[in-house]
């Protein structure tokens, strides 16, 4: 059996509210639209909100980066005026050590001169006539303190060297001898030899000393010296310092170190022939004396445990040599006095050094400094 359901029940009447709606249905679109602006606004204020924190926070980054480049830039500048100050006081303490290195150089050029004048005064009171390695003078004096510095003084005896001035007179004037001149020259070729150095450089000693421009073989004048890089004309005359030597074609650093020990240019002599002290020559200058090549070096060591020598006669004491001592007195070469003494002097103020270097002529009655360097 079926049962008939009533649909009373499930009546579809509209509301109240529904029928108020039904009834007024812009109020319905105006509630939406005041919900729908109530929602921009609200997103509105949010997105305002939320870029205005973004800003905050960018402004802050700025600040800060603008902040850092600041404080980067004010350490740059203070670590500039840092090293700038620090290089200006290092360059001013290394002037004022400079100075006081110098006067100390100077001071120790003025001892050896007052050491001389001293020794010159001994002489004359014992009527010594010799020079030789056992004065006060040849003793050197190592780091002496003065002051907040120290110097030290070493004199050398010029006069036991071979000069290189005596080539220049002989080959120029009334002192030409083509003789002499070949005898001299083949003492500086032993010169050479025992120092292991190439004689060919001899030619352009001698064309830088000549008066004329005639180029030996092995020699050099004006043209050669015209076309160098930094062209200079040849002295074609004597040396005015030994250190004019490095200007003469072949002379290397090396070369010029290693020869400027036994050679000097002082004095020029009229005569062309300076005599070689005995007593304080080197050995190997000792062996070049003779221009045939005669003295060993056994010979030149006799002739040390010989010294000192009074008189250039007294050479005959070294009965070894023979006939070559008076050969040697003959050519006027051996002496056994000295009147030329370069000195070497360094000033050493804390890290700074300076060097003075001299050359002073001394006689019986005065010292002369003739020659004074600062390096």
């Amino acid at each position: 059996m079926i049962r008939r359901i009533s649909t009373s029940r499930f009546s579809c009447q509209p509301t109240n509210a529904s029928n108020r709606v039904l009834k007024n249905p812009g109020s319905v679109v105006r509630a939406l639209l005041r919900v729908s602006m109530h929602t921009h606004v609200r997103r509105k204020a949010i997105f305002q909100q939320s870029t205005s924190l973004i800003q905050r926070q960018s402004e802050r980054g700025v600040a800060l980066v603008i902040t850092l480049l600041m404080v980067a830039l004010l350490v740059t500048l203070i670590l500039e005026f840092d090293v700038s100050t620090r290089n200006e006081l290092n360059a001013a303490t290394n002037f004022r050590d400079g100075m006081k290195a110098s006067y100390l150089a100077k001071a120790g050029v003025s001892a050896a001169q007052a050491i001389m004048a001293e020794d010159a005064r001994i002489d004359k009171m014992f009527g010594r006539n010799y020079d030789t390695l056992f004065e006060v003078w040849a003793t050197p004096l190592p780091n002496y303190p003065i002051g907040d510095g120290v110097v030290s003084v070493q004199v050398t005896d010029e006069m036991g060297k071979l000069n290189l001035n005596d080539l220049a007179a002989l080959t120029q004037g009334e002192a030409s001898d083509s003789l002499r001149l070949l005898d001299h020259t083949r003492r500086f070729e032993q010169l050479f030899e025992l120092l292991v150095l190439d004689t060919r450089l001899l030619d352009a000693i001698l064309d830088w000393v000549d008066s004329d421009d005639r180029q030996r073989k092995d020699g050099a004048e004006i043209q050669y010296y015209g076309e160098l890089d930094r062209p200079y004309v040849t002295k074609n005359g004597p040396f005015d310092s030994l250190s004019e030597l490095r200007l003469v074609k072949g002379i290397t650093d090396q070369v010029f170190e290693r020869l400027s020990p036994f050679v000097t240019v002082y004095p020029r002599k009229p005569d062309g022939v300076t005599p070689v002290n005995i007593n304080t020559a080197d050995p190997v200058v000792l062996q070049a004396l003779d221009d045939q090549g005669n003295i060993s070096t056994a010979l030149a060591g006799d002739i040390l445990q010989a010294r000192p020598f009074q008189s250039a006669q007294d050479l005959n004491r070294v009965t070894a040599l023979g006939d070559i001592d008076e050969k040697l007195r003959a050519d006027r070469v051996v002496e056994v006095a000295s009147s030329y003494f370069s000195v070497r002097a360094v000033g050493t103020v804390g890290e700074t050094s300076k060097i003075a270097k001299a050359v002073i002529k001394r006689d019986a009655e005065k010292t002369e400094l003739v020659y004074l360097r600062m390096e």
